[in-house]
């Protein structure tokens, strides 16, 4: 049996992309059924599998970072982040995040994924093993890797489940923010957190709420995306508590979650909500 390797290993250097480059594919890998008799056309088992392929790796990730791209460096063109919400963005577990590209900046080319790399990596994946088989190497991910890769503190409670809950009861403890921000809105959909977002830009508003539907959008299309594109009312609870907020362990939630995903939709790789881009770095 093949030694259970991590992502990133310091006796086997490379990116999880390079060791998929490396790694030999063949289309006839994927698995079909077909007549083995002698009269069978190889071509049509060729567009047989062609069609598979197709239709295997049709859609596209939910896990990206463009829109969170978009409207940070707006932000930070326009320069309109109060003092106070800067001080609310050092406050939170995702300073570092934000601040990559508040301070630091970053290339729109390097949050880029290879859809084709993913799709390779999560239909490796072994239910048996618990692992990304690649080549003769068994792959894993794990919440100290996500600590690191997001520069977050790796302890703390969970966070999942998320408490059942909906607008009304989310309204008896957040009622200024979701009246000032979605008092017509009956579920926080990316759509609506990117409108009310624009709005606040062009009116070079950017106090604490900026930072809170940053944080929202943030949640919704990059670390726990989902195939619906909206946030389930109970995460405000977690989220919009700076105590609540810094008491969980987020490198472990966002590692669970994506990997109880990939191992439901591994046959089907772009369905797969999570944080994918993780399992590149």
């Amino acid at each position: 049996m093949t030694e259970k390797e991590h992502l990133t290993n310091s006796d086997d250097e490379g990116t999880i992309s390079e060791k998929l480059n490396e790694a030999s594919y063949d289309s006839e890998e994927i698995n079909i059924e077909t007549d083995e008799s002698d009269d069978v056309d190889k071509y049509e088992i060729q567009n047989r599998l062609k069609r598979q392929k197709k239709h295997l790796y049709s859609g596209t990730y939910r896990c990206n970072l463009d829109a969170v791209y978009k409207v940070m460096m707006t932000v930070k063109e326009k320069n309109i982040l109060s003092s106070e919400a800067k001080s609310y963005i050092n406050k939170t577990p995702f300073k570092n995040f934000f601040n990559m590209f508040l301070t630091n900046g970053i290339e729109r080319q390097n949050i880029r994924k290879s859809a084709s790399n993913l799709d390779q990596l999560i239909t490796s994946f072994s239910i048996k093993e618990k692992a990304f088989k690649i080549g003769n190497k068994l792959l894993k991910i794990t919440p100290e890797e996500v600590s690191l890769i997001f520069g977050m503190n790796l302890s703390g409670e969970d966070l999942f489940p998320i408490p059942t809950s909906n607008k009304a009861t989310a309204m008896e403890s957040f009622s200024e923010f979701l009246t000032t921000n979605f008092e017509e809105n009956d579920i926080i959909s990316q759509k609506t957190v990117t409108r009310r977002l624009k709005k606040m830009i062009e009116e070079e508003n950017g106090n604490e709420d900026l930072v809170k539907l940053l944080l929202l959008l943030l949640i919704i299309t990059f670390f726990f995306p989902n195939n619906q594109n909206y946030m389930q009312w109970g995460f405000l609870s977690k989220l919009l508590n700076l105590k609540k907020l810094n008491s969980i362990s987020w490198p472990r939630a966002i590692c669970e979650n994506v990997m109880k995903n990939v191992q439901k939709y591994y046959a089907n790789p772009r369905s797969t909500p999570g944080c994918t881009m993780v399992l590149l770095v």
